[in-house]
Parts: structure tokens; C-alpha cells; sequence
């Protein structure tokens, strides 16, 4: 069974960050692990991240006092973990419990694909087969969240999220 690494950078979601990581837990798949990054918060996001960390083996927990920005945070955690598959998950957004089960499922029988899913905060990004038409993603005709599944191998090939997309907030587009 391959792993997947989780990877969610926080900054100042102290508030939500339980939900998320909960959510992580309540898989139906069983080799996760969870790599969290305080970027740091000056929230109480550290704390509540700690007392997850202590009570939960599978979470890696790196507390970094200075906010250095989400692509950063990505960055590390990926460089962080250790599964084949790389699943990024903000700290305020929840996945539904089969979502992992499922995309790897995909992914092992598709070399040369991602899986994302679809969100409840906008419409569908895909058709009734679950295939999103990626020319209207780049062109910016739909919303993408960064919740997709890929492989750690091709992360690594294409170099990783660019620092250059930092503060422009479309690191996830760059990147796929």
C-alpha cells in the first residue's frame, strides 16, 4: 500500500485547523501520513497543532516562527515527507472520507495523471467521469483548489511550487 503524505501549511488558521486535520483521520485509506507546517502564526494555530501532533503518531509537526509564505510551506513539507503520493490540504479546508482511498486508486492505474476533486464552494470542475478539462483551469475560467494528488517523483521533476508565485496566489495553476 503506497503512502500518502498530507501537506498542509497553516498560517493564523487556528481556528480550523483541527476540522482539517480530523478530516485527514477519518480516511478510509490507512497509510497517511500528515506533515503540518506553522508558517508562523500568530494565532493560537501552534497549540492546537502541537496537541494533535502529541496525541497522533502519523503527524509531523514543524513550528517555524517566521511566516515566510504558503508556497514556502508547501515546499518544506513536501521536502518533509516521505510518501510516494503528495496530497496538499489547506488548514481550513476538510476532505470527504473516502477522497484519498479513491485518487489512489487512480493514480496507480494512471502514470501521467493528478486527481483532484470537486469542491462544495463552487460548481464542478469536471465532467460526469471526474475529467477536468484543464484548458479552462489555465485560462482561468474555473476555480482550482489546491487540494489535487500527485506524485512526489513529478513535484520533484518539474522543480517544485516557484517562490515567484508567492504573493500572487496562483501557485497551484503554475504548478499542474
Amino acid at each position: 500500500m503506497q503512502k500518502v503524505s498530507v501537506i498542509m501549511p497553516c498560517y493564523n488558521k487556528g481556528e480550523y485547523v483541527e476540522e482539517a486535520v480530523k478530516s485527514v483521520l477519518e480516511q478510509t485509506y490507512g497509510n497517511i501520513e500528515i506533515v503540518i507546517v506553522n508558517d508562523g502564526s500568530s494565532d493560537n494555530s501552534s497549540e492546537v497543532i502541537k496537541s494533535l501532533a502529541d496525541k497522533y503518531k502519523h503527524i509531523l509537526f514543524f513550528d517555524e516562527k517566521e511566516n515566510r509564505g504558503v508556497v514556502w510551506a508547501r515546499n518544506f513539507a513536501v521536502e518533509a515527507s516521505t510518501g510516494e503520493f503528495i496530497l496538499p490540504l489547506d488548514a481550513d479546508d476538510t476532505i470527504d472520507s473516502t477522497f484519498v482511498e479513491k485518487a489512489v486508486k487512480i493514480l496507480e492505474k494512471n502514470q501521467k495523471m493528478i486527481v483532484s476533486c470537486r469542491n462544495v464552494f463552487d460548481k464542478d470542475l469536471s465532467d460526469e467521469k471526474g475529467l477536468i478539462d484543464t484548458k479552462k483551469i489555465v485560462c482561468g475560467d474555473e476555480k482550482f483548489v489546491c487540494t489535487v494528488m500527485f506524485r512526489k517523483s513529478d513535484f520533484e521533476e518539474v522543480g517544485g511550487y516557484k517562490e515567484c508565485m508567492n504573493n500572487i496566489g496562483c501557485e497551484d495553476w503554475e504548478l499542474f
